[in-house]
C-alpha cells in the first residue's frame, strides 16, 4: 500500500515535470537545455511507478533499475536548472529587470520571467523526484525478493535423505 501511494505521487511529479519541460520549450520557442531531463526523467518515473502499480512478481530488479535512473534524472534536473538560473539569469527581487544572458537566445522580458518560474519549478520537481524515488528504492529493497516460492514436499520416512520430491 505504501509503495503504491509513492508510485502514484511519482506519476504526478513525472507528469508535472514533462508538462513544465514542454512549457519551457513553448515559452522560449527554442531549446533552452539540450538534456531535456524533464522529459526522459518523467518517462523513467512513469515506467517505474507503472511496474509498482501492476505489482507483478519478479519485476523488482526492473523497478530498482528504473528507480535508480529516476533518482539520477532528479539530480540532473536539480543541477542543470540550478546552473541555468545561476549562469543565464540575472533576476532582481522586484522583477522589473530580467535579463537573459545566453548567446544566441533572444527572449523578451515577459517570457524571461515565465522561464525563471519554470526553471524554479523544475528545481522543486527535481528535489521531489529525488525524495520520492529514494523512498521507493528503500521500500523496494526492504521487500522480500521472491514471494512466490514453489512448495516442495519431503518423503515421510525419517531415514531417507532429505531430497526434494514433488511426487508426494
Amino acid at each position: 500500500m505504501y509503495r503504491k501511494l509513492l508510485a502514484t505521487a511519482s506519476i504526478l511529479i513525472a507528469l508535472l515535470s514533462i508538462s513544465a519541460q514542454i512549457a519551457s520549450y513553448a515559452v522560449t520557442r527554442q531549446v533552452v537545455d539540450y538534456v531535456s531531463s524533464g522529459l526522459w526523467g518523467g518517462a523513467l518515473m512513469i515506467a517505474a511507478a507503472t511496474l509498482i502499480l501492476l505489482d507483478k512478481p519478479g519485476k523488482d530488479l526492473w523497478i530498482l533499475m528504473l528507480t535508480c535512473l529516476s533518482i539520477a534524472s532528479g539530480i540532473i534536473m536539480l543541477a542543470i536548472y540550478s546552473w541555468n538560473l545561476n549562469r543565464f539569469f540575472k533576476v532582481y527581487t522586484t522583477w522589473e529587470i530580467c535579463e537573459f544572458y545566453a548567446p544566441g537566445l533572444l527572449i523578451d522580458p515577459d517570457s524571461c520571467k515565465s522561464l525563471v518560474t519554470l526553471h524554479g519549478l523544475m528545481i522543486a520537481l527535481g528535489i521531489c523526484a529525488i525524495i520520492l524515488n529514494s523512498a521507493i528504492l528503500i521500500s523496494t529493497c526492504r521487500r522480500p525478493i521472491n514471494t512466490s516460492k514453489p512448495k516442495y514436499f519431503y518423503k515421510s520416512d525419517p531415514l531417507t535423505p532429505k531430497t526434494r520430491s514433488t511426487l508426494i
